[in-house]
């Protein structure tokens, strides 16, 4: 223990000494985390922001996803999916069932998301919509959902806005205000949160069984 305290004690005698040698850099040091300090709290209380107002919870309602307002009830053209895997083909041909796909086959796979882009863009293939799963699908379970240019509004969100406070307001015809005065409201209006409700769904089978093939073979 007494080896240890003479080791320490010589160590911070050196710091102090090396410290004293170098005063230029010492007072660099403490005077610049200083001038740091203090330009983060001339921030703090020089930046105002604007708070907006609370949103009464009787606002948030609840909307039915697979309401026939906000839920496709056929798709004309395949959904295209990658990667061409079979795991992957078996979440996109439940969707495809549920979507009722009136196109045969209902779905086509690709090797990567690029080539899908590149039919779209070229205009060598007719699709609905493609989901898009990682490599390592079901290990990894994360997905994308790619839709048509401009079935889903991002420029605008619930809080921004002139007519946000409508976004939350039931409209008489439709229960719910349209995007074109709410764009966050395209999310349901286009079927996309349907569409993701039911690939959770289908992925929650797929993984269940690739977890217990996995354990069988344990």
């Amino acid at each position: 223990m007494s080896k240890f305290g003479n080791q320490l004690y010589w160590l911070l005698y050196r710091n102090f000494l090396f410290k004293l040698r170098f005063k230029q850099l010492t007072f660099q040091e403490i005077f610049i985390s200083l001038i740091f300090v203090a330009n983060l709290a001339t921030l703090r209380y020089t930046t105002q922001t604007d708070p907006l107002p609370a949103i009464p919870s009787s606002s948030l309602k609840s909307h039915d996803l697979f309401d026939p307002r906000f839920a496709p009830s056929s798709l004309e053209f395949p959904i295209a999916f990658t990667p061409d895997t079979a795991e992957a083909e078996s979440v996109v041909s439940g969707l495809a069932s549920l979507l009722n796909v009136s196109a045969s086959p209902g779905y086509v796979g690709y090797a990567t998301e690029d080539e899908i882009l590149n039919d779209v863009v070229n205009g060598t293939a007719n699709i609905s919509m493609a989901l898009v799963f990682d490599d390592a699908f079901p290990s990894n379970l994360s997905y994308k959902i790619r839709l048509t240019y401009g079935a889903v509004t991002l420029n605008d969100g619930p809080y921004l806005g002139s007519g946000s406070p409508n976004c939350y307001s039931a409209d008489p015809e439709y229960g719910l205000t349209y995007p074109y005065q709410c764009p966050a409201n395209s999310y349901l209006y286009s079927g996309f949160s349907a569409i993701q409700a039911m690939v959770e769904h289908l992925i929650v089978k797929v993984s269940y069984y690739y977890d217990s093939l996995v354990r069988g073979c344990l």
